[in-house]
């Protein structure tokens, strides 16, 4: 085995730490139906999850095995599915391997919205997080000639498939994950930016709006904004020549008005201030967070399969824009594996090692779309076609500081661009088929077949940078120094976390700089609930309120956890009885 090869022993190994161990415990171990583990301990997951993907190899598992085996002892980090379900058919065959999936366009009707209510269900109780947009349904008040009535609306339908997602994710075990998109010219869109305001409505959400260039153009220009639905047929006889507007539809239904280049009329419902209603967004994100902001035109222009798709949703999280029964798996790589002497004279990355994980890991990952257990036809066919995954990294701010680079600085810059670098054109060079390219190039002539503006010829959206939130802890089971989540820098010198299984919390000295003397002093008495240092320490828990890293901490011994003294990287450690507060600064 070559030295690149070769698992580089660093002095950024610990031990596994009680919440990485809670986390695998209660998210990635494989129990029996009665509660009793399978896998004995982290190794055996990992043993599981390269015997499952080295299968799809045929007569060649038996050489890819040790290499998948080596590329997850080496911060090749698979996603939770992956990790929770590969190689766990005999104990529960009716789950997926793939965290994101979009549902297939909602028609308006009420046939359909159900029947996409089913299909969602199929979909969470398989374990995939799923998009939807719901602006193709038309807004409340409208009238529906069928049943002789107004509609609810939207949100209405919304609500079914939020109380749908809490029953299927109650059952089983796991909360279950939705995305809603909404165009930013539906007239409902001002009721889809306050929805989440009214108290325990959907809460199996996240919510974000399709914004458009003639949208941005329209504030820009501070000129009116026109909301508008798709005329019924029904409706014609009704309607002016001047409350028509035609635009882009996801979807033709039956009895729609087209124009020669595709576009639908739109009926012009009420017409507003383009600037208002940015403002109204701007003012929601910033106090609740919601509704996200997806620059949708710009998303399908930078959209490598345009000539087969049109995108309209993304996956729960955001970072997966796909399309109709569109799906995608995730992986990352913990930079931190790669840090030969972390914190020394002269740190310095592994570049050698991590494009060989990178060029392993892609395999991996590809090999997952053969197993991927979807549970519909149509998601099945789409990620077959298309072999979309997006592999990214965690643990870059943690990696910065064993570097001894300051975050945000320009060294930081170039060594992230570097990362990325690597990573995209390593991708790149695994070279595997696509049928939905194949069928791109048979669409055109001859003379025309230049390729797709794509580094990877097999696979479309291959690079991702997803949120890790029990990714990154559990990249410490390896072992490996904790890694902060994505693309965050290191907030403080230690953190506690509760850790539910076992009703303990971990407090650990986070690398934020090299080890120095680590001082801490014990209060005298608890404080009281009212009292102000209270009121800090509660505040404490909240990521929004970190502060900068302290030397001195004062606790409480009845109540919370020891101090993790002045140690060397390699023999960090701490106990962690049950507590009832945070630590205070």
């Amino acid at each position: 085995m070559s030295t690149s090869t070769k698992a580089v022993k660093t002095s950024n190994e610990v031990p596994l730490q009680v919440p990485s161990r809670d986390i695998w415990d209660a998210k990635y171990r494989l129990k029996d139906r009665h509660g009793r583990a399978v896998d004995k301990d982290v190794t055996e997951t990992w043993d599981r999850v390269a015997r499952a993907l080295a299968v799809v190899e045929g007569d060649q598992a038996d050489a890819w095995l040790p290499k998948f085996r080596w590329a997850l002892e080496n911060g090749a980090i698979p996603a939770g599915r992956i990790m929770s379900n590969a190689g766990a058919e005999d104990y529960k065959p009716a789950v997926s391997l793939i965290n994101c999936t979009v549902s297939r366009t909602i028609r308006d009707s009420m046939h359909d919205i159900l029947d996409s209510v089913v299909d969602a269900g199929m979909t969470l109780k398989a374990g995939c997080g799923i998009g939807y947009e719901f602006s193709t349904l038309r807004h409340k008040g409208a009238f529906v000639f069928g049943a002789g009535a107004g509609t609810n609306g939207p949100l209405a339908f919304m609500d079914i498939y939020d109380k749908m997602c809490f029953t299927v994710a109650s059952a089983g075990g796991r909360r279950g994950a939705q995305m809603g998109t909404f165009d930013v010219g539906h007239p409902d869109v001002r009721s889809f930016i306050e929805a989440k305001r009214e108290a325990g409505r959907l809460r199996q959400f996240n919510l974000s709006l399709l914004i458009t260039d003639e949208f941005i153009e329209a504030v820009k220009q501070d000129t009116d904004w026109p909301l508008a639905f798709p005329l019924h047929a029904g409706e014609k006889d009704d309607v002016q020549p001047g409350d028509l507007i035609y635009r882009d539809w996801p979807v033709v239904e039956e009895g729609y008005t087209t124009d020669d280049e595709g576009r639908v009329a739109c009926r012009i419902v009420e017409v507003i201030k383009a600037r208002e209603l940015w403002d109204t967004i701007m003012k929601s994100t910033y106090d609740f967070a919601e509704p996200g902001f997806i620059l949708i035109d710009q998303v399908n222009r930078m959209n490598n399969n345009w000539f087969c798709e049109e995108i309209r949703a993304t996956n729960p999280c955001g970072e997966q824009p796909l399309p109709p029964e569109g799906a995608c798996l995730l992986g990352s790589v913990n930079l931190t594996r790669f840090v030969i002497d972390p914190f020394g004279k002269k740190p310095r990355f592994d570049w050698d090692r991590y494009r060989k994980v990178v060029a392993i890991f892609t395999r991996m990952l590809d090999n997952v779309v053969e197993i991927s257990g979807l549970p519909l036809a149509g998601q099945r066919s789409e990620i077959e076609a298309k072999r979309r995954h997006g592999m990214g990294f965690l643990g870059l701010g943690s990696t910065l500081t064993m570097l001894k680079i300051p975050y945000g600085s320009p060294e930081s810059l170039a060594f992230t661009e570097e990362v990325s670098r690597n990573l995209a054109l390593e991708a790149g060079n695994r070279r595997w088929s696509s049928p939905a390219r194949r069928a791109w190039r048979r669409s055109l002539p001859r003379t025309s077949r230049s390729p797709p503006r794509c580094c990877v010829s097999g696979r479309n959206w291959p690079r991702t940078v997803t949120k890790s939130a029990t990714r990154s802890p559990v990249a410490s089971c390896m072992p490996a120094i904790v890694a902060t989540c994505r693309r965050s820098p290191s907030l403080s010198l230690s953190w506690w976390r509760r850790c539910p299984s076992t009703a303990h919390a971990s407090l650990t000295i986070a690398p934020s700089h090299p080890p120095a003397p680590f001082r801490c002093r014990w209060a005298t008495t608890p404080p009281t609930a009212s009292s102000p240092r209270s009121r800090t320490a509660t505040s404490a828990m909240s990521s929004r309120r970190a502060r900068r890293p302290r030397s001195r901490w004062k606790c409480a011994p009845s109540s919370w956890p020891p101090i993790v003294t002045s140690l060397p990287p390699t023999r960090w450690r701490a106990t962690c009885p049950t507590i009832s507060s945070p630590p205070m600064r």
